[in-house]
């Protein structure tokens, strides 16, 4: 499986001088990084780690309910080396946090290897630079994104048909009503390409028995200990993986 991203695996440089100031600057790199480095790992380590052999390269993917401040949709990206891909919210205020969080993060490194070097020792200033320049730069701004887009899957999103590789939803269904988690189904299926796959992580209750005339088989089931179990979640999902019929 890929390895974490240089920026996750290398942190910026604690100081070696003592200086109160850049311990300050090491601190508040990760309070706004905070959102993308507790989900990323979360995701690499217990969510995403059997996805490599269960599924073809991916190049577009699509996540239905993209993870808290669009965290998840970083992780699914970067674990599959995924080119393209966009994540669906129904709820705006998420959707304008996951943006915010993303420009905030990047800005605020650009704006502290400034403030490093004119308030911070030589040597410190060197290494967040470098540390900057070829660990952020490389693995973040120089990687495609993610692009966060309003849509609701019960209604329908505006999408075009048999684009994506895969599509993924965890712990969706579950909060869907259930006089329409077909029709959010449905609407996930129509967005993948006929030899995509969709992957739904949800408890067993949420996800409807019969799906055959949606032109899908399920080709495996993934159970919770594979998956790997979140303690705080009091209904642990299944994942159920379906390929898209030509």
């Amino acid at each position: 499986m890929k390895t974490l991203g240089k920026a996750i695996e290398e942190p910026p440089p604690k100081s070696t001088d003592g200086m109160n100031i850049e311990h300050s600057v090491h601190s508040e790199f990760y309070t706004i990084f905070e959102p993308f480095f507790n989900e990323l790992p979360a995701c690499y380590n217990s969510r995403f780690h059997w996805l490599k052999e269960e599924i073809p390269k991916i190049e577009r993917l699509v996540n239905f309910g993209f993870g808290v401040e669009g965290g998840e949709t970083f992780a699914l990206m970067w674990a599959l080396n995924s080119k393209e891909a966009i994540g669906f919210e129904k709820d705006i205020n998420v959707i304008n946090k996951a943006d915010r969080n993303r420009k905030q993060a990047i800005d605020f490194v650009e704006e502290s290897v400034v403030y490093v070097q004119d308030h911070c020792s030589p040597q410190y200033a060197k290494d967040f630079k470098f540390w900057y320049e070829h660990k952020v730069i490389d693995e973040i701004r120089n990687k495609s994104l993610p692009i966060f887009k309003y849509g609701d899957i019960t209604k329908g999103v505006e999408w075009e048909s048999n684009y994506f590789d895969l599509g993924y939803s965890r712990y969706v269904l579950d909060k869907v009503d259930e006089s329409k988690r077909m029709d959010a189904v449905t609407e996930m299926v129509r967005l993948i390409k006929p030899g995509g796959v969709i992957i739904i992580v949800a408890p067993k209750y949420a996800v409807p028995d019969d799906l055959s005339s949606l032109n899908i088989e399920l080709i495996n089931h993934v159970g919770q200990n594979e998956l790997g179990k979140i303690e705080w979640e009091e209904n642990p999902p299944d994942g159920y993986i379906y390929l898209k019929n030509s």
